[in-house]
């Protein structure tokens, strides 16, 4: 380059860094004496300007300033969906530097408040369950309009404005789809109509988790969260007990209200995951003539196991406060006791999402008493269980249910001393216990069944 061109450039470069000064202010302070030649003694006024705007003004200055890193920086950015870019040692993506480009400036933004605000549509959801929304949709048999549902809803009618706003981001969430119906008055009609996924919470849906999802979001069982910063720096077990001053299991022995609400959550999730086994797994329960149920609340596993098997009997052993009051039948029984003393002798021990509750020592405990209860391996001795088998970090993909593994992870160490586990933490923890192989069958969404044997 020659000596004018060079000095041109730095010119340049001195421009830009005032243009951009309202990003990063200590620019402004610099060369003040030769950008004022070009713009006077302030910088442009960004007032009134949308962010579209300011965004294609920042994108050129910063081309001006590096049109090397522009592209370089682009391609850091799409391929770290994950947070992560190896890169030689040393060499940090322009991403993970304060100058950030616009587009990532943005982007970065919105993700944030993505975030922050992501708990409207868990809320959103919840109001929706207690409204009755998906139950109103369903009886109306066809798509419904808004002044239909409006209509139907058991809300103040003055508030009815806020109905449209709900259902907007309930469909944008896909639990409900807009559809045209026939033209009326020359006029395009719309309405609303149920997904696969609003089915699952009418509450007359035979497996519908609309309990399982109303027990989640109660207010026992949000306040928690709001410990959680507290839980790193105190000396409690769990943020539940920062939160209600009692573990989990004995806080819901000694609140009914919890009891209940929690007991129907389990119940209702227990028939969705009943169904399936029985549908899609029915070659692991054929041929057994006993099956012990531990922590199976208040029998619906049992129940339905018991319906799809004819041969099949069922003991459920729970906690006193779980089983209280519970009638058996000829084929379903219940037994008042402690996983951890004792399992009832069966053919096979079912454990439907109990291990995920406890840490490894406590999860080698219940698998020893599970392994004293059945028969050896040659005489069809098995322990059943339906867990998460959570990911390796190293093989993560943009799988949904990935993220709804680690939501899991996140609340048993909210609540509980559990978590959930990958496949080489759940060997370990079958092997301490002394069984020797294991079979996982991924069939139950984000969870699996897993057969051990002695």
């Amino acid at each position: 380059m020659k000596s004018d061109e060079v000095k041109d450039r730095k010119r340049e470069i001195k421009i830009s860094k005032w243009r951009l000064g309202f990003l990063y202010p200590e620019w402004q302070t610099r060369d003040r004496e030769e950008v004022s030649q070009v713009f006077g003694s302030q910088p442009p006024d960004f007032n009134g300007l949308n962010h579209l705007k300011i965004a294609t003004m920042i994108l050129y200055e910063v081309m001006r300033l590096y049109p090397p890193v522009v592209a370089l920086s682009r391609m850091v950015y799409e391929e770290t969906k994950f947070g992560e870019v190896t890169l030689p040692a040393g060499k940090w993506p322009p991403v993970l530097k304060r100058n950030l480009l616009p587009e990532q400036l943005l982007k970065a933004h919105d993700h944030i408040w993505n975030q922050i605000f992501n708990f409207i549509n868990s809320m959103s959801l919840k109001c929706a369950v207690q409204l009755g929304l998906f139950d109103i949709v369903q009886k109306h048999g066809k798509p419904i309009t808004l002044p239909e549902l409006i209509s139907a809803l058991p809300i103040n009618k003055q508030k009815s404005h806020g109905v449209d706003r709900l259902m907007r981001i309930l469909t944008y969430s896909k639990f409900f789809v807009k559809v045209s119906l026939d033209i009326s008055n020359n006029q395009q009609k719309e309405g609303y109509w149920l997904t696969p996924a609003s089915l699952l919470l009418c509450k007359d849906h035979p497996t519908s988790v609309a309990p399982f999802a109303t027990a989640m979001l109660d207010p026992v069982l949000v306040e928690p969260w709001h410990h959680l910063e507290e839980w790193f720096r105190d000396d409690a077990p769990t943020p539940f007990v920062s939160a209600h001053g009692k573990a989990f299991w004995e806080f819901a022995g000694r609140e009914p209200r919890m009891n209940q609400f929690f007991n129907e959550g389990m119940a209702s999730d227990a028939r969705f995951v009943a169904g399936v086994l029985t549908k899609d797994c029915k070659h692991v329960f054929e041929g057994l003539k006993s099956l012990v149920d531990v922590g199976g609340g208040t029998g619906t596993v049992a129940r339905v196991m018991t319906d799809a098997f004819p041969g099949l009997k069922c003991t459920v052993l729970d906690l006193p406060h779980v089983v209280a009051g519970l009638q058996g039948t000829d084929k379903v029984n219940f037994v008042s006791g402690d996983m951890f003393d004792s399992v009832p002798t069966a053919d096979a021990v079912f454990l439907k999402w109990i291990l995920h509750d406890w840490n490894d020592e406590e999860c080698i405990q219940i698998l020893k008493r599970c392994k004293e209860a059945i028969p050896k391996k040659e005489d069809g001795g098995r322990v059943i269980m339906v867990d998460m088998v959570v990911v390796d970090d190293d093989e993560v993909t943009e799988y949904e249910g990935t993220e709804t593994q680690y939501f899991f992870d996140i609340m048993m160490m909210a609540f509980l001393t559990g978590k959930e586990r990958t496949e080489k933490q759940w060997k370990k923890l079958f092997l301490a216990a002394g069984f020797t192989t294991y079979k996982i069958t991924p069939c139950v969404g984000v969870r699996s069944l897993i057969e051990i044997f002695p």
